[in-house]
């Protein structure tokens, strides 16, 4: 049986009710993680550090939700804390009732919204606040509710996917209507795309997964934790897809060899590239 001792991200939709202006995603688009996919995942694990609910509108679907549940109760699983992550907008029979299901089978379950100026202003923008509202006190009330805010005194907004078409007088907006300290201002996106290294891609000893394994909503494993990047630029980093595999403790070992073969292949190339430089200064010393 599989231990997965950190984190297990999956991506159930990239459907959304709303259009936040910055939201990195970009567009968003109609899918949903196959049930197929969902138990490939769960297959043979038995422990779970955390696991997190993703999306798109986690709440829109509820089908996922609920066979993750039914794979939690079908393998034992030992999940430790569950984390969902939602818009706070979406609150009807089905939601309190896969809530309650979930909350009787995970250690701890949380359900997650970011607390930004951004997402407010598109839900004022739709009318319904007081819709939110009531949800977010449902979520706290049954205290599922976990706001996060960003503790740092600058949020720095990426100019990628919907972020992309910002504009300063957006971000003005923005830090007028702002629920907490941090003043929001946009930043080029180079500075991002270049620290791509430093997320390490899960690894496996033995039966026991280490550092987050992220599944996308089409079963695709990445060689990194994609968080401000678009759903196109999450698509170019696959490197495998778990329904090639029996499990995700197989769909981990194979990523990790398709990730050394590369890195073997880079260095070949890297050697082949210095001597050839060596030789190409070799004959130009010559020549003079």
């Amino acid at each position: 049986m599989v231990e997965i001792r950190e984190f297990l991200k999956l991506e159930i939709t990239r459907d959304c009710n709303l259009s936040c202006a910055h939201c990195y995603k970009g567009d968003k688009e109609k899918k949903y993680m196959s049930l197929e996919t969902i138990n490939r995942v769960f297959k043979n694990v038995s422990y779970i550090n955390c696991l997190m609910i993703a999306g798109g509108e986690s709440f829109l679907a509820i089908e996922q939700l609920e066979d993750i549940y039914n794979q939690i109760i079908k393998n034992n699983v030992d999940v430790e804390v569950m984390l969902i992550k939602t818009n706070c907008t979406i609150l009807n029979d089905k939601v309190v009732e896969i809530l309650a299901k979930l909350s009787k089978v995970v250690g701890h379950l949380y359900v997650t919204t970011m607390a930004d100026s951004f997402r407010r202003m598109e839900i004022i923008n739709k009318g319904i606040k007081k819709q939110a509202d009531e949800v977010a006190t449902f979520l706290a009330e049954n205290d599922y509710l976990r706001v996060v805010k960003g503790d740092r005194p600058i949020q720095k907004i990426y100019n990628t996917g919907r972020a992309a078409n910002l504009t300063e007088e957006d971000i003005r907006k923005a830090n007028e209507n702002k629920s907490g300290s941090a003043e929001y201002c946009l930043t080029d996106d180079s500075e991002f795309y270049n620290s791509r290294g430093r997320y390490n891609s899960p690894s496996a000893i033995e039966n026991f997964i280490y550092r987050t394994v992220y599944v996308t909503v089409d079963g695709n494993l990445c060689n990194i934790t994609p968080y401000y990047h678009t759903y196109s630029q999450i698509d170019d980093m696959v490197e495998c897809n778990i329904s090639e595999y029996d499990d995700l403790l197989d769909a981990v070992n194979g990523l990790n060899c398709k990730i050394i073969k590369q890195m073997l292949e880079k260095e070949a190339q890297e050697r082949i590239s210095g001597k050839l430089k060596l030789e190409y200064n070799k004959i130009k010393a010559l020549k003079r």
